[in-house]
């Protein structure tokens, strides 16, 4: 069985849970102490970035 190599960043953090066996915790601890890079800025459906105001 061959397996489709996926960047880290192109994953859903549901989904990189799921495709690991870990818990999204468990993953955000991760993140936290450097084991894997945190994602990229997330972006609502319209393209923006939750938490920023408009236009800055």
């Amino acid at each position: 069985m061959e397996h489709e190599a996926v960047k880290i960043h192109d994953l859903a953090i549901g989904e990189l849970a799921e495709r690991s066996g870990c818990t999204v915790p468990t993953i955000r601890f991760y993140e936290q102490v450097g084991l894997i890079p945190r994602p990229r800025a997330a972006r609502a459906a319209d393209g923006s970035i939750p938490g920023r105001m408009s236009g800055c």
